[in-house]
């Protein structure tokens, strides 16, 4: 029979673990998912490459499930970039997407509006793409 020291200890051991094994859970958890897209465009095309955003990949995302928010960033001037010392890129926008989950991004990209519409109108304007997907452990937003 076990003395109530042993009970205590199994008890104090029981709880020690599942903290434990809520901690770790929490801390594999995502807030998320976002791809980043990296665009090579040409000086002539940007007006109608920020556009195209605009006017045709934010509406289409914005019917997806799990769809979070989006950002396209310009990278700053040649001159300006120097001077701050910025790394050298030969692309010059990104397009960040940010969505629930990684089924809720592969569903978009599945979508007859992504397929058909929007990503053949970014592809049309962009001379180089690259992408990477990630996942958000961590975010601060102040707007």
């Amino acid at each position: 029979m076990k003395t109530t020291k042993q009970l205590l200890v199994l008890v104090c051991t029981i709880i020690t673990l599942s903290a434990a094994a809520q901690q770790k859970s929490a801390a594999t958890k995502t807030k998320g998912m976002t791809l980043q897209m990296d665009f090579v465009v040409t000086k002539e095309k940007s007006a109608d490459f920020e556009k195209m955003y605009r006017t045709i990949y934010v509406p289409a995302l914005k019917l997806q499930k799990g769809y979070l928010a989006s950002k396209l960033i310009r990278l700053f001037p040649d001159n300006y970039e120097k001077k701050i010392l910025g790394e050298p890129s030969t692309y010059n926008y990104q397009m960040q997407l940010y969505f629930a989950s990684e089924e809720d991004r592969t569903h978009w990209v599945a979508s007859d509006i992504h397929v058909k519409k929007a990503w053949p109108a970014a592809q049309a304007l962009a001379k180089t793409v690259k992408w990477r997907g990630y996942d958000v452990v961590g975010d601060d937003n102040q707007r």
